[in-house]
């Protein structure tokens, strides 16, 4: 129902984000507040038909009197003043019992229970999908009583909102309608905030099934970061992600030629040099090193062996790749970014491109963040020391790179030495590499290890 609509109705109650009440359209303001806390507990009560005992709206209200009656009957006075015209819809239906009329009435957890018998009936979850604001953890989030009081409230509606969408998923099986299962799977899961095996392994499954390997690899972290411990099955199916050339081929829209069982390496450098010498976008070269992650860490000890393919600190300071070295005594974070192979270092009057400077203040302005928010990496990072057992370490210093250009542009003394300058002291927090350098640091790693034999991951952030 939109605004227009909206102001045609008499009584609007929104119970879902910060609750509301509209008389004609118009919000009302209602004090005390403990009497707003009834009508929106009397209208989640009047959504199943049922009505609430003065007991039972004490109970919630004021938890620590240890569930005596309080004179809910002061409270109900003020609130019909604040109603007027609709006052009437507060009714008692037999003695200290409360009840809220909502004939005529736009109520939006009516609306929600609506559309999840509309969803059952077709075995189609897009409407409710299209109503991302209804969901059971959303439920009076302004409630101030604190969760032990509301949160029955979201448990019940949580049992109602899974129950329907297992039997969509159910129906979706049956019939080989393997979107509305993802989709319906999906919805469980992200408004679910603890880890939940079963489903996971259900949406992995028919993701793959539906050759939407990127989204099924999606949904097993989303399952990790909970905090979920992945059973001997779904570690299987996740590890083919990393490892089988079957499922990587298909997910990707990328064509790999090189013969990955060649032993040296030979091949696998001959596709990356054409890669980088061919490539009218970074899309290619960026899909073939995140198949082969061990490339981008060399002989490095890294976290959890993982390396995290277009990672974003916050908003737009974004990079391709980013990994963490833990050594002795420090633990670096590093950070890659690739431009475009087709972009130079130089304009033809030695000056830097506008590429190079927006690329180099990119990651400039990364820098800046790490230092200004090392206590809120770890919790960016939280899931790789999970997994490596590791404590983190209190401070990460930042490692950035920067891969742009070609070596034939450092052509004359001075544009060499502009652009060591930029590169600052060695150790420096920000390295520059063109790709003919790039492609140097990697060879050994080719030469030593074409098959990843350490079992680098690469894992979409």
């Amino acid at each position: 129902m939109n605004a227009s609509e909206n102001s045609h109705v008499p009584f609007t109650l929104s119970l879902f984000g910060a609750s509301e009440v509209k008389i004609q359209g118009i919000p009302i303001a209602i004090k005390p507040k403990k009497a707003k806390w009834v009508l929106m507990l009397l209208a989640l009560a009047g959504s199943e038909g049922r009505s609430l005992s003065r007991a039972e709206l004490s109970k919630v209200l004021w938890p620590w009197r240890g569930g005596d009656e309080y004179p809910v009957h002061r409270i109900i006075e003020d609130l019909r003043q604040v109603l007027k015209e609709e006052a009437y819809r507060i009714q008692k239906p037999e003695a200290h019992k409360l009840k809220l009329d909502l004939t005529g009435a736009s109520v939006d957890v009516l609306r929600f229970r609506e559309l999840l018998a509309e969803m059952v009936a077709s075995g189609d979850p897009t409407p409710l999908l299209n109503e991302p604001q209804l969901r059971p953890g959303q439920l009076m989030t302004d409630f101030p009583e604190g969760e032990p009081t509301i949160e029955p409230e979201r448990a019940k509606l949580r049992h109602l909102f899974v129950k329907s969408l297992d039997l969509v998923v159910e129906k979706g099986k049956i019939d080989e309608r393997w979107q509305a299962v993802t989709s319906a799977l999906m919805l469980i899961l992200t408004d679910n905030p603890l880890p939940d095996e079963p489903r996971t392994l259900l949406v992995v499954e028919a993701y793959n099934r539906n050759g939407d390997y990127g989204q099924a690899q999606s949904a097993f972290e989303a399952f990790v970061r909970k905090g979920g411990k992945p059973s001997r099955e779904l570690t299987k199916i996740a590890a083919q992600w990393n490892v089988s050339s079957a499922v990587k081929e298909s997910a990707s829209p990328y064509s790999v030629s090189f013969d990955k069982e060649a032993g040296n390496g030979t091949a696998l450098r001959q596709e990356l040099t054409q890669l980088v010498a061919s490539s009218s976008d970074k899309g290619k070269l960026k899909w073939f090193l995140s198949e082969h992650p061990h490339l981008l860490v060399g002989s490095d000890h890294v976290l959890s062996g993982t390396v995290l393919t277009d990672f974003s600190l916050q908003g737009n300071l974004a990079v391709d790749f980013a990994y963490i070295d833990p050594q002795s005594g420090r633990s670096y974070l590093y950070l890659i970014y690739l431009s475009d192979p087709r972009h130079s270092i130089f304009t033809a009057k030695d000056e830097f491109t506008a590429d190079f400077n927006r690329a180099y203040e990119h990651l400039e302005a990364c820098i800046l963040w790490i230092g200004q928010n090392q206590l809120y990496l770890p919790r960016l990072f939280e899931t790789l020391y999970e997994e490596s057992t590791g404590a983190f370490p209190g401070f990460l210093l930042p490692r950035c790179k920067l891969v742009i250009g070609r070596r034939a542009e450092l052509s004359s003394i001075h544009r060499k030495e502009k652009f060591a300058a930029k590169c600052g002291i060695k150790d420096g927090p920000l390295e520059l590499r063109t790709y003919d350098g790039f492609l140097e640091e990697i060879a050994p790693t080719i030469e030593v290890d074409p098959k990843n034999q350490r079992g680098i991951r690469s894992r979409k952030w």
